[in-house]
Order: C-alpha cells, then structure tokens, then sequence
C-alpha cells in the first residue's frame, strides 16, 4: 500500500515537471497577477491566452510559447486567414509577442497573442499557402504581388543551421509543379542579403572557374605583351651596340673614330637597358606566382572555395 502511495507521488511529481499545466507554488498566483514575480521584477513571461481562430488548435502551450495547427494565416487578425480547402499551417512560436508584452489584471482589458514573427522573439513556421513575398516577416524580396505559395520560414534573433557530419544543400527548382499545381517554369533564386537590402542594390556572387578562365587570359595577355616588350628591348640594345661603335671612312679610305658624345649616350642607354629587362623579368616572374598561387586547385591562396559551390 505504501509503494502504491510512493508511485502515485513519483507519477505526480513527473507530471508537474512535464506538464505545461504544473500547478504554481501557493503564492505565486498573486504575484503573477502583478506581472510581477517572487524576486519583484518584471514578468517578462506572462500566462496570456492564444487569439485562436475557430477552426484552429493550440496543440500546446506555455506562458507565451505555443505550437498551433489550423488554416495557413499570416496575422493575428482573423481577416489575416487565407482561404481554399488547401489552407493550412503549423506554426511553432517562443516568446510570441515580444519581450514587453505583459498581462492585464482584468479579463475585460486583457492582452492575446497571435502570430507575429516581426515581434515574436522566434518563429518556424510551414504552411501550405502564404504572400510569397514573405511580408509577414518583414523581409525584402522585391516581387509583385500574385497567388500565394507553399513555404517553410524560420525567424529568430540568432539562427544556426549545422549539418552534424554530412552536406549541406541548399537547392531551388527540383519540382516541375508547385504544390497548388502551378507549373516550375524557371528556376528559383538564392539570395544572401545581409542587412535586408533592396533587391535592386544585391550583386551576383562570382562562379569561380569562369573567373579563373578569364583571369588567366588576363594574366596571359600581359604575360605576352612583356614579353613582346622584352624582344623589342633586346633588338633595341643590339642597334645600341652598332650604333655605339659606329664609324665612317675618312680621307684615304681609313675609318674614323667612333663619336664619344654618342658612345657616352650609348653606355648610359645600355644601363637603362639592362634595368628595364630586369623589371620585365620580374613581372613576367610575378604573373606566373600570382597564377600559381590563385588560379591553380593546389595554391595556398587559391580563389575557388573549396567547400561552398555555387551554380
């Protein structure tokens, strides 16, 4: 009799602890009325009640947390409800509201929360019909309006998305058909905005072997231009050297000396000569590190990623 006493209490205690209906410790009701709790600061979690609609089911809830299965809305509103036999949703909210919202004293003046992902603290939300453009989460997508869309959209202050040991994909236009039988006619665009900027103002992300191919006609074309350089600046010094020791047949046919002005003109070019073979070395030299380096898989500073690809 007393183990079954002892279960009974164990089943209890199990149940206060999992339950989201736990019975709050004597005293604890009136100061919760107070928005208020046992250390007297603000209770940034109050007990309020959901703004359901008819033909909705709060699956569960705690304080201002809540999962909620019904017909696909995007508003706290009823009018904010979408409509046809395919509208549907499950919405799972924390912290809905905002962490100001507090609770009336009086059912009469009472606050009810609702969905609302731009004060809800997170959101994860799958729903069979929403506005395509995604205005319900504040975000800028730059389309027009037209019929709504199937979608799964997470919000929250911080998100993580981690794939414990395998891939990650990210991947638009597998479905040739959406899910209200519209037909895929293009393919879906990814977009990295950070800081939620117009879509007029975002840039296309660079595919890397393409910019490999072109980088390395550049480097190629310069490549060949020093070194037409570099031909011309040889022939240039060997016309310097018989130029330098140039002469003419004088009276009797004897040959005259060659000019000093000239020779003295001439040794100075080739000095000048020989720096600038050196230069065109070393950047002809310079070009064929800066493609090993970033053009070629097994550089250090290679440009490709080696782990993100991109379409």
């Amino acid at each position: 009799m007393a183990k079954s006493k002892l279960d009974k209490k164990l089943k209890q205690a199990m149940a206060d602890v999992f339950s989201f209906s736990a019975p709050k410790p004597e005293g604890y009701q009136e100061l919760d009325q107070q928005g208020k709790d046992f250390f007297n600061s603000a209770n940034l979690d109050p007990d309020l009640s959901y703004a359901s609609l008819p033909d909705e089911e709060v699956v569960a809830k705690y304080k201002t947390s809540y999962i909620v299965i019904g017909p696909a809305r995007d508003g706290i509103h009823p009018a904010h409800k979408f409509g046809g036999k395919s509208s549907q949703n499950i919405r799972l909210v924390a912290g809905g509201g905002g962490s100001g919202v507090e609770e009336k004293p009086t059912d009469a003046d009472r606050n009810v929360i609702g969905p609302n992902p731009m004060k809800d603290a997170a959101t994860l939300l799958l729903t069979t019909k929403t506005d395509h453009r995604l205005k319900e989460f504040g975000i800028k997508t730059g389309d027009v309006a037209r019929l709504g869309v199937s979608a799964a959209v997470m919000k929250g202050d911080k998100i993580a998305i981690i794939a414990g040991s395998e891939d990650m994909h990210f991947v638009t236009g597998p479905n040739a058909i959406d899910y209200h039988k519209k037909r895929n006619i293009g393919v879906g665009k990814i977009y990295l905005n950070a800081g939620n900027k117009e879509i007029n103002l975002l840039e296309p992300v660079p595919r890397g072997d393409k910019l490999i191919a072109a980088l390395d006609i550049i480097f190629e074309s310069v490549d060949s231009a020093i070194a037409q350089v570099q031909a011309l600046n040889l022939f240039v010094a060997k016309m310097n050297k018989v130029l330098m020791n140039h002469y003419h047949h004088g009276f009797a046919a004897e040959p005259t000396l060659p000019s000093f002005d000239l020779q003295r003109q001439c040794i100075q070019f080739s000095a000048e000569q020989m720096r600038m073979e050196t230069s065109l070395s070393s950047s002809r030299g310079k070009i064929q590190i800066l493609k090993s380096q970033y053009l070629e898989s097994t550089g250090k500073n290679y440009i490709n990623s080696r782990l993100v690809m991109v379409s």
